[in-house]
């Protein structure tokens, strides 16, 4: 017997045992038949099912791990519950795809279905399906992982730039604070440099010489350095030279030429300059010849105001003898507080007490 016959044998006996023909003389017989037939067809279903579910077993790559999934085609399962292990599979298949993109899958629907299965054939390997969940929700916890990251570092990004534009602002008010303070600095510099300044030539070369006269072949006084204020009291109309004063006790003769009337105009180094804005600057070396003709006038002059002291003392020597010779011949009174006086022309002349002892 060929096996599709075997097989129609085997539901016509199943139809004769469903219908109670087992009351028959020959109904023990039948009904044997009958089971013997179910278990084969139990067999074949499972066999088939078998078979499907290894041909479904596959291999994939997932977020660089590699995952053993279950998919079995639609009209290829063989199961009570086809229609819950179609609609898991693609709900799986859903979430699959989540996760290559790296989205939080969608596990709700998925687990319901699992349950459905469950209860539907407890016989389905539904490890496949549990297992691929369970890898599904580890990269759900990743990716809500790395959205808290990224969430924490743009706030953290977000607080810093906050911070730089505060500190910025910040700086900005204090660069303009000590701008302003700086402004007002340099005008009160400015003022109390032109106080200092007003009214006054600066020198502007290395040095220069000061003559004792407003010519060429005057003699030299001595040399005045770069940066001594000087005072032009004489500018001697047209000419060359003009007459000046330094230190206010020092006078003499230089080429106008030679000064600049705004100490910002003097050709110094910046530390030179600040030098000589401080206060009223100078620095003059006297000349040897000079020197020796101003020692020998002030000792002519020196001796001049000697002789004339001892004339003057002289002279009141001589007076003072002359009232003591004039008081000795004089009659004195002692008045009525005790003061001591003469009469002369009339009137009294109060002397020394002593005259009326």
């Amino acid at each position: 017997m060929s096996f599709q016959k075997f097989l129609l044998f085997s539901l016509f006996l199943t139809t004769i045992s469903a219908a109670n023909v087992a009351q028959s003389p020959f109904g023990s017989a039948i009904s044997t038949g009958a089971s013997v037939g179910g278990s084969i067809q139990d067999k074949m279903r499972d066999k088939k099912k078998s078979k499907n579910i290894e041909a479904g077993i596959i291999r994939r790559d997932v977020a660089g791990k590699s995952l053993t999934l279950l998919r079995v085609p639609a009209d290829k399962i063989v199961s009570p519950a086809k229609i819950d292990i179609n609609s898991l599979q693609q709900e799986l298949d859903k979430c699959l795809g989540q996760v290559q993109l790296g989205q939080t899958a969608d596990l709700n629907s998925a687990k319901t279905f699992i349950n459905a299965v469950q209860n539907g054939d407890p016989s389905w390997p539904l490890h496949y399906y549990t297992n691929e969940l369970s890898f599904y929700e580890g990269q759900n916890k990743l990716v809500e992982l790395a959205k808290q990251q990224r969430k924490d570092s743009l706030e953290l990004v977000a607080r810093k730039e906050e911070k730089r534009l505060a500190d910025s602002v910040q700086s900005a008010r204090l660069a303009a604070a000590e701008m302003a303070r700086i402004k007002q600095q340099l005008e009160r510099d400015s003022i109390a440099q032109a106080s200092i300044t007003a009214g006054y030539h600066f020198v502007n070369r290395p040095f220069l010489q000061l003559k004792e006269k407003a010519l060429a072949t005057s003699t030299d006084m001595g040399k005045l350095y770069l940066g001594t204020y000087v005072k032009i009291i004489d500018d001697l109309s047209s000419k060359d030279y003009v007459k000046v004063t330094v230190d206010g006790d020092l006078e003499g003769f230089v080429l106008k030429a030679d000064l600049a009337e705004n100490i910002n105009e003097v050709k110094a180094t910046s530390s030179e300059l600040s030098r000589f804005k401080s206060g009223h600057y100078y620095k003059f070396e006297e000349s040897p010849v000079y020197k020796a003709k101003r020692e020998a006038n002030e000792a002519r002059i020196a001796a001049a105001e000697a002789k004339a002291m001892e004339a003057e003392e002289r002279r009141e020597a001589a007076r003072e003898a002359q009232e003591r010779k004039s008081a000795s011949a004089q009659t004195y009174h002692t008045g009525p507080r005790g003061g001591c006086y003469y009469i002369s022309g009339g009137n009294k002349v109060y002397v020394d007490k002593s005259y009326c002892k």
